[in-house]
């Protein structure tokens, strides 16, 4: 998560979108994506997500806006943003470093020239 965080929060206002961003690389493509925020005096809401995700290379992450009910009281709230990632080169970045097997320097040089 790049922002809101709790050193930089980000108000809830009725009437404005709220941002999220989260860190991801370019090439994720984001699915699913769901907001509950919740305040122990206000209640909790579940936010829609307006608009499409979009990436911002000036923030290296995903922007995500999310439309504020009408009826949410201006605050801070806590809250839980839920979503499924899908990498395209998944199977490569994971199984690589896997598949890599440095030979020993000592095997390497075994043969002598005469």
């Amino acid at each position: 998560m790049r922002y809101p965080t709790l050193a930089y929060p980000e108000p809830v206002t009725v009437g404005k979108d709220l941002e999220i961003r989260v860190a991801l690389p370019k090439d994720v493509r984001l699915s699913d994506i769901s907001l509950k925020i919740s305040n122990t005096y206000f209640g909790s809401y579940v936010l829609k997500l307006a608009g499409t995700p979009s990436y911002s290379a000036r923030w290296r992450a995903w922007i995500l806006r999310f439309a504020v009910p009408k009826d949410v009281k201006p605050g801070l709230y806590n809250f839980t943003l839920k979503f499924r990632t899908i990498y395209p080169r998944a199977n490569r970045l994971l199984l690589q470093p896997k598949q890599r097997r440095e030979t020993p320097r000592s095997k390497l040089q075994s043969h002598k020239p005469p």
